[in-house]
């Protein structure tokens, strides 16, 4: 088609849509003078009129370990019992005795709170992080910066970011590393809630637009952004809205297991008649949360777009994907659940009590039913859990599951639970626990995922003809001798004595040609599986076995996982 028709005037017009005039004295007025042409005239004068963070804050790196790896671990990898999350102080972390204390490190995008996943190594004020800084650098002062801060109540960002700007709120007993940076009121009277609204606001994300375009929220230019004054009645009103925020991000981010205040599985405290209809009361009352949520963010906007005097280039709306709270989803959600359960099948969890029960070093079950004589749901007694093509087993880990589901619920709603989990899931209950659960065990779904650091770990034959659980927590250096005795090799007799049964049936004169088939086909599967496992425990569980092997929580998933070599369920980053 010829352009001829198209008259000068809008070409004209077409051109200067996307031509920008700006004056270089204009950048000025934007810390760092970026060249950010496309800042409009009343977003320009935001930057000249108001006072920057700076004023009433401090942003602040923290602690470069120099090594990772050695020093810093998921929260889940280690003993709890080593774990203090208290600490007020560098004098309070040295008097508790602590080993592991809850670390910073930023993380995918997230408002209000949440991102607490790790730990790092800070036992006797951080002995060996500053003797190998020392090592290295003759100093530990390039390394631990900012040590004042420490454990000190703060504001968390990630420096970091492939999304927009946020800022989490939190609580004393945190240090902190260069990507999760932090913030410090200069005195005590300095309002940080209301900081915090700014900062999470739609109007800074645009300032920040200008002053970081590359998404690198460096400490310089978190401190460069300008917060204007409120009265004393919209800064009561912002810190109300933030304080409500920050509250319900907490219960979100502990709605999860991968929380270490996770309580328990919050379809079950909304208990009904059955799954279903529990998991519908539990999916309404997030959905409204949710929407309570954007109206609050969306209050929160509105408020700092005329503290800022830019009611004309912005709107306080905020859409579904900038909201950090987790979604309904009936799969995921039905994963989190089995997850729970297997964890109650190990005792980390109880039915009869909230939080962690086993979470230390060899933990067994006289250690659980020292804290619940009487569970309603009793914990695996040798600590493993053979997952198999059909039940082997009586403690076989779906057996173990529909009882769970008895006493969560009843045998009255047992058939209709698992149909509704069935269908969730897109699969039969076993082929879920055979072929899913590990992977999603170590995934990165918050709602179950253990980022490729499990804490239940799967012991795998080549072909997968034998898998059964365990709980690293609750390994000794017998585990893998009983695994050997009382499921691998009880397994092969299981399977050679229905290999003899088949025989009869194909001696049988009265078996039809068409179950004589199916006979000759089940027998050979048999004898594949037979001779792989014959060749496993000779080559691999067996001699695992004779070694019985020691495991220090402390050296993490990484460490402790490849000691078991060909035993275990491969995961790339950790084989």
């Amino acid at each position: 088609m010829s352009n001829e028709s198209t008259t000068t005037e809008e070409k004209e017009q077409s051109s200067e849509a996307n031509f920008y005039r700006a004056s270089a004295e204009d950048f000025k007025k934007i810390p760092g003078s970026p060249i950010a042409y496309w800042c409009s005239e009343p977003e320009l004068t935001v930057f000249e009129k108001n006072r920057p963070l700076s004023a009433t804050h401090q942003a602040r790196v923290g602690l470069q370990s120099n090594n990772n790896n050695r020093f810093l671990r998921f929260w889940h990898e280690v003993s709890f019992d080593k774990i203090n999350e208290n600490s007020k102080s560098l004098d309070e972390a040295q008097a508790s005795g602590g080993k592991w204390f809850p670390y910073h490190k930023g993380g995918a995008f997230r408002k209000w709170y949440g991102n607490n996943e790790y730990v790092v190594n800070w036992e006797n004020s951080g002995e060996e992080i500053i003797g190998l800084a020392s090592e290295i650098y003759g100093s530990p002062s390039r390394t631990v910066r900012s040590k004042e801060y420490y454990f000190r109540e703060s504001l968390t960002w990630s420096t970091l970011s492939s999304g927009a700007f946020a800022v989490r709120w939190s609580p004393h007993g945190f240090m902190f590393d260069i990507k999760g940076s932090c913030i410090f009121p200069t005195e005590i009277s300095h309002n940080s809630q209301s900081v915090a609204g700014a900062l999470n606001s739609c109007v800074v994300n645009k300032l920040l637009s200008f002053t970081s375009p590359t998404i690198d929220y460096s400490t310089g230019a978190i401190e460069a952004v300008p917060i204007p004054s409120l009265t004393t009645s919209l800064t009561s009103t912002v810190s109300d809205v933030v304080e409500d925020l920050i509250l319900k991000a907490k219960e979100d981010w502990n709605r999860y297991e991968t929380s270490w205040h996770f309580h328990s599985q919050s379809v079950l405290e909304r208990r009904s008649v059955d799954l279903e209809r529990s998991w519908n009361i539990e999916s309404e009352e997030r959905e409204e949360m949710k929407c309570q949520i954007i109206k609050q963010e969306e209050e929160n906007n509105r408020i700092w777009i005329d503290a800022y005097g830019l009611q004309g280039e912005l709107s306080p709306e905020v859409s579904d994907k900038e909201i950090t709270l987790a979604s309904t989803d009936q799969k995921t959600d039905m994963a989190a659940f089995i997850s729970y359960a297997v964890g109650c099948m190990f005792g980390r969890y109880s039915l009869n009590k909230p939080g962690l029960i086993l979470a230390n070093t060899n933990e067994t079950l006289e250690n659980y039913l020292a804290q619940i004589p009487a569970p309603s749901f009793m914990p695996d007694g040798d600590n493993i859990l053979p997952i198999l093509d059909a039940e082997w087993f009586e403690d076989d880990i779906v057996a173990r599951f529909r009882d769970f589901l008895r006493v969560t619920f009843s045998e009255e709603t047992l058939q209709e639970n698992i149909r509704f989990i069935e269908e969730s899931l897109g699969k039969d209950l076993r082929k879920y626990f055979v072929n899913d659960f590990f992977k999603n065990h170590i995934s990165n779904e918050r709602a179950y995922g253990y980022k490729k650091r499990p804490i239940y770990w799967l012991f795998q034959s080549p072909k997968k003809s034998f898998q059964a659980l365990i709980y690293m927590h609750r390994y000794n250096r017998d585990t893998v001798n009983l695994l050997l005795n009382d499921y691998l090799r009880e397994y092969q007799n299981k399977l050679q004595n229905r290999r003899s049964h088949l025989n009869e049936i194909l001696a049988s004169e009265s078996t039809s040609p068409r179950d004589k088939t199916a006979a000759t086909k089940e027998q050979n599967k048999i004898d594949k599986q037979l001779t792989e496992l014959a060749d496993w425990e000779r080559d691999v569980i067996y001699p695992l076995a004779t070694q019985r092997i020691e495991i220090d929580l402390d050296d993490g998933v990484k460490t402790n996982y490849p000691k078991f070599g060909k035993a275990l369920a491969k995961i790339p980053s950790v084989s």
